[in-house]
């Protein structure tokens, strides 16, 4: 990602500068084409009036979402030890809202800043914005080149560029190590007193991460050769091969395969109305992935099917596919040119919605479940066709929306993922028609909360899902217990009480189960440890059991009984107070 403020201190936008260096490095030539290059230039963008002046909601939920999903952040504009440029597009607020490690996956991403003072990390007394990036403790960056003073604009339009090149320049097909490339970038630059205030923060060894370019693409079988068009049903072939060229029958693994639509004509808008503005950039951007899925290699071997969205731009030119894989040792990859565009005129017929399963955090979770304020959303979803990730048909993003706020919906086309994964499973599908989504919250405020999620098909058949679960606050430290249960429910022989709770603690619980009418036939007590669950926990299985017989050993009658638990921490300190709840059962004879 490539964010430029709509600024013009000296003789160019600070767009056209960023811009320029990215043409030079990822659109001209043959190298580096395999890049999904996000231009965030606030003047693309439509600008919003608040309170506290001009903002750009687009751009500040953009940079949250790819802190998670990018290789590189680049920053050039104003800024200084609250955040980025005047429209506030990153704040100390939005920096301690980045949850890229988390239970689901880790991503740490090289965040580069040509500004002032953004990272002020020798002043004791400030807690700079860059400072809170690097040091953050659930996100953030693993390593930043950062500006720690003011900076001339001359300087930094010219060390811009460089630095973007020396960064990305490829020495056998791969990187040099950072450390090298800030040196070498200062290096070309000349002398200058200005570089001193350009630091190196994190490991100066460390590379970016680059596969290896050994995965090959057998062939493409569409309905016309050589063209992919909407609704088409695609099947693509390939392999994995060794350094000598051999094929790798050792390599098994996951396969991703993305498709790029032709890239989108695009242009700032001059929200300020600023002579220096004029004329607006022109310029193109490729966006994101039309299709997303995935597949196994096996023996160095595999083969991806899925069909084509509707949502894609029909005129026929010139797209790419990115295939990726996996095994776990290293990863590799291909990129190759694609015709696309048209729509299969025989179409289909598919009239039924996506299947949706909400959970947080994992698989376990029940709807009005306990989170804490940092859960994780995990929606399953299935769909014989495929699901719609393009984001290039209006109103056809996969959604999610908090408490009703439709003006904070967010778009999670970024965070869905073709195939099996997260513990959503279903071995009857192939992996076209499943997929999963993991959007992580930060901070949500205790108490109860519902979501509401949204998704399409390939055929724009949508379906919305809802999802309520309850936030516990870090400082409340009262017992609370959640979705008590009995199971197996109906039962015959025995059955095991089971509930959720907040508390990392042993609790005193006692069961007391009652006939319909009243009537107390057994008692429980036992002292139960804590098994985590999801971001609480929760009894175990099977640490409390029922055998279906009453205090005197006999067995009791067929029938519905009502079972109360009360539950109490050994360790008031850690969880005060008491909790109780009632549910039934059912008992077959």
């Amino acid at each position: 990602d490539f964010v430029a403020d709509d600024d013009a201190d000296n003789v160019l936008p600070f767009h056209n500068t960023v811009n320029t260096a990215i043409v030079n490095s990822f659109e001209t030539g043959t190298e580096r084409k395999e890049y999904n290059v996000r231009k965030l230039f606030l003047d693309s963008f439509a600008a919003q009036s608040a309170s506290g002046g001009q903002r750009y909601p687009q751009v500040n939920q953009a940079i949250s979402n790819d802190v998670g999903n990018s290789l590189y952040l680049l920053y050039f504009g104003h800024g200084g030890i609250n955040g980025w440029a005047q429209e506030r597009v990153l704040s100390i607020d939005d920096i301690q809202n980045f949850n890229n490690y988390n239970n689901v996956y880790s991503r740490f991403p090289l965040v580069s800043t040509i500004t002032c003072e953004f990272t002020l990390w020798d002043e004791p007394g400030t807690s700079s914005a860059g400072e809170q990036v690097i040091k953050h403790k659930t996100g953030g960056a693993a390593t930043m080149i950062t500006s720690s003073r003011a900076i001339s604009v001359v300087y930094g339009e010219l060390f811009s560029s460089i630095l973007i090149r020396n960064i990305f320049a490829l020495n056998n097909d791969q990187f040099s190590t950072l450390g090298d490339a800030l040196l070498k970038a200062k290096i070309e630059k000349g002398p200058q007193s200005d570089h001193l205030k350009v630091n190196f923060l994190g490991d100066p060894a460390g590379t970016l991460s680059r596969p290896k370019r050994l995965l090959k693409i057998d062939n493409v079988e569409s309905p016309v050769p050589g063209q992919l068009r909407a609704l088409d049903f695609v099947k693509i072939t390939g392999h994995i091969n060794k350094e000598d060229g051999t094929l790798d029958n050792t390599f098994n693994g996951r396969v991703a395969i993305n498709i790029f639509d032709k890239r989108l004509n695009k242009k700032t808008l001059n929200n300020d109305g600023s002579p220096k503005l004029n004329p607006v950039l022109q310029y193109t951007e490729e966006g994101s992935p039309i299709v997303k899925s995935s597949g196994v290699a096996k023996d160095g071997v595999f083969t991806v099917e899925f069909y084509v969205p509707k949502d894609i731009n029909y005129t026929l030119g010139t797209g790419r596919i990115l295939g990726y894989a996996d095994n776990k040792v290293f990863d590799v990859f291909t990129n190759q040119a694609q015709t696309i565009g048209g729509i299969n005129p025989d179409g289909i017929n598919d009239n039924d919605p996506p299947k949706v399963k909400l959970y947080m955090n994992n698989t376990n979770f029940a709807d009005g479940g306990i989170t804490n304020e940092n859960p994780t959303l995990l929606a399953c979803v299935t769909d014989d066709k495929g699901i719609n990730s393009t984001g290039s048909g209006i109103g056809h993003d996969i959604t999610v929306v908090l408490d009703g706020k439709i003006i904070d919906t967010v778009v999670l086309n970024d965070f869905y993922f073709s195939g099996e994964g997260n513990g959503c499973t279903n071995p009857s599908l192939a992996d076209y028609q499943k997929g999963n989504v993991n959007y992580p919250f930060r901070n949500l405020t205790p108490g109860p909360h519902q979501l509401t999620f949204k998704v399409w098909d390939i055929n724009n058949n949508s379906t919305t899902a809802t999802l309520n679960f309850v936030v516990k606050g870090e400082n409340d430290q009262n017992l609370v217990v959640n979705k008590l249960l009995n199971w197996p429910n109906p039962f015959t022989n025995k059955t095991y009480v089971q509930f959720e709770h907040n508390c990392n603690d042993i609790l005193d619980v006692n069961v007391q189960i009652f006939t319909i009418t009243g009537k107390l036939v057994k008692t429980i007590s036992t002292a139960v440890t804590a098994e985590p669950f999801f971001q609480g926990f929760r009894t175990p299985r099977t640490a409390i059991e029922w055998d279906g017989k009453d205090d005197f050993g006999d067995s009791v009658g067929k029938g519905t009984y009502i079972f109360k638990i009360y539950a109490k921490s050994q360790n008031q300190d850690k969880c005060k107070g008491s909790a109780t709840a009632v549910e039934k059962m059912v008992l077959l004879k």
